[in-house]
């Protein structure tokens, strides 16, 4: 199962490019991706996830992880404690 999302984290510090530049040009294959209400969405590989999250985290809404169903944000958050 692909993943789809409005673009990619490539960086800690907040660069996002579309999906196909961002496997292209970093070799990123995204392993989760957030999603706004306002239809939105940042994937992220493994090593990003946290920056992806804390970009935006009080805007998320849900989320997807590779070979899984979509997961409301709260579910998210308690497994992260």
């Amino acid at each position: 199962m692909n993943l789809h999302a409005s673009r990619v984290l490539v960086t800690r510090e907040g660069c996002a490019l579309p999906l196909r530049m961002a496997e292209k040009r970093y070799g990123v294959v995204p392993d989760i991706v957030f999603y706004r209400a306002d239809g939105w969405s940042l994937a992220a590989p493994a090593e990003l996830e946290e920056a992806a999250y804390a970009l935006w985290k009080e805007s998320w809404i849900c989320f997807q992880r590779a070979g899984e169903e979509m997961k409301s944000i709260q579910q998210y958050e308690r497994n992260k404690q």
